[in-house]
């Protein structure tokens, strides 16, 4: 199964979340969870993320959504576990 390109907005996952968060740092974060990652220089919002292939869950924005949750909670981006 071959998984497609999702489109990403920076501004709409910060918005989502609650949290501002740079196209940069989602980048990193989804990098981490094995994502693979198409940028445009001259876009500062917009990126595309292709889920890896063992992650059959992810075919659409809000799954992707979640998976970036999940690594923000589990790479200590933004807060240390106590």
């Amino acid at each position: 199964t071959k998984q497609e390109n999702i489109l990403i907005n920076a501004n709409t996952i910060s918005q989502i979340i609650g949290l501002e968060i740079n196209k940069n740092t989602i980048i990193k974060i989804l990098k981490k969870l094995n994502f693979e990652i198409n940028t445009a220089e001259n876009d500062a919002l917009q990126f595309y993320a292709k889920a890896p292939l063992y992650r059959h869950d992810i075919q659409i924005k809000q799954s992707a959504l979640a998976a970036f949750v999940f690594g923000i909670k589990n790479c200590n981006f933004f807060y240390k576990r106590s």
